[in-house]
């Protein structure tokens, strides 16, 4: 958990993704969906409707450039990132929490 706005990446250093067995895709073959109605929930609705609204959506340009950031401390390492992403623009320099950054 954490509160918005939040920058959040992974990599393909986080682990090795875990892929299905043969026999669970042929067993996953074999199943028929099942419907479920709203009623059958006990949802209303009025209950799903949208609580977020889309304001802009960005694609970023892939660019192929990719640095590691070091330090002693995820807070020291946490401190660089928040000072770039403002030096760049990417954050307001006014949004940094107190002792981060620079």
């Amino acid at each position: 958990e954490t509160r918005a706005p939040a920058i959040v990446t992974v990599s393909s250093e986080l682990g090795q993704p875990r892929y299905p067995t043969a026999a669970r895709k042929m067993a996953v073959r074999r199943l028929q969906p099942k419907e479920v109605s709203l009623a059958d929930l006990s949802v209303a609705r009025e209950s799903l409707a949208p609580r977020v609204r889309l304001v802009r959506q960005f694609v970023p340009e892939v660019q192929g450039q990719c640095e590691f950031l070091s330090g002693s401390s995820a807070d020291e390492i946490a401190a660089q990132l928040l000072s770039r992403l403002c030096a760049d623009g990417t954050l307001p320099a006014g949004r940094i929490p107190p002792g981060r950054g620079s």
